[in-house]
């Protein structure tokens, strides 16, 4: 009897779709952390953007958009935090129309962002735009992306650790996906999967290359934006 009600359970939840507490809220808040740091040049920063503006055209990215309901995604590039970090606006994502709208920030983006991978303070700054003023939603979720492990350099002595931010994280509910590109470091998979990621559901899927991010990433959001049997089910230990 308690297999066929886990059953029923697991069949209501995927019927009854997207979850959204308040009309105004989102059914899901995404954040793209995306690495601007130096040890990515101005070709693989490209590939980067234009793979992010492809995915977000790709018929399985849209389906997956309107599964999931009202969808609101922000943007950080981040680098070296002694300078700015580049923060893109939330835009509310619920029509085919708002999704082109999403595609054409990606196209006309200019980059701004360069130094040490700061992997701490680039999660900190995308899970600081969840707290922002009247946004809300039932899933939140910060998609991170990268080529290298966190490094400081020796000119600043105050930084925040990827274990704060992971924490923070923790607090907040939030779920961190990574993808690890592993051109240079063949191991940064495992350092994502054990140093930076968490949260219900959540997953590290490696690249080998930055030639390899754009079909990479339509497979990362498609799986993170679709509503998930385990993220409905709620928190489950790290992987």
């Amino acid at each position: 009897m308690r297999k066929f009600s886990l059953k029923l359970l697991a069949a209501a939840l995927i019927s009854a779709g997207p979850i959204n507490a308040k009309p105004s809220c989102a059914d899901l808040a995404l954040v793209l952390a995306i690495d601007s740091s130096s040890s990515i040049d101005e070709d693989e920063f490209r590939m980067q953007v234009l793979g992010y503006a492809a995915a977000f055209a790709d018929p399985k990215v849209v389906r997956a958009l309107r599964d999931a309901g009202t969808v609101d995604v922000a943007s950080v590039f981040w680098a070296d935090s002694s300078g700015p970090l580049m923060v893109t606006k939330w835009m509310r994502v619920s029509s085919d129309a708002d999704a082109q709208a999403l595609v054409d920030t990606f196209l006309i983006f200019q980059r701004s962002a360069f130094g040490d991978t700061d992997l701490g303070a680039g999660l900190m700054a995308a899970l600081g735009l969840f707290d922002m003023p009247n946004q809300c939603s039932a899933r939140k979720v910060v998609n991170v992306s990268g080529d290298g492990r966190a490094s400081i350099g020796n000119r600043r002595t105050a930084n925040t650790s990827v274990a704060e931010a992971r924490a923070r994280a923790d607090t907040m509910g939030v779920t961190v996906n990574g993808l690890a590109i592993v051109n240079a470091e063949p191991k940064l998979a495992e350092y994502y999967r054990t140093k930076v990621i968490t949260g219900p559901g959540a997953f590290v899927m490696e690249v080998r290359d930055f030639p390899a991010f754009g079909a990479a990433i339509v497979r990362k959001l498609e799986r993170e934006i679709r509503p998930q049997l385990l993220t409905l089910l709620g928190p489950h230990p790290r992987l």
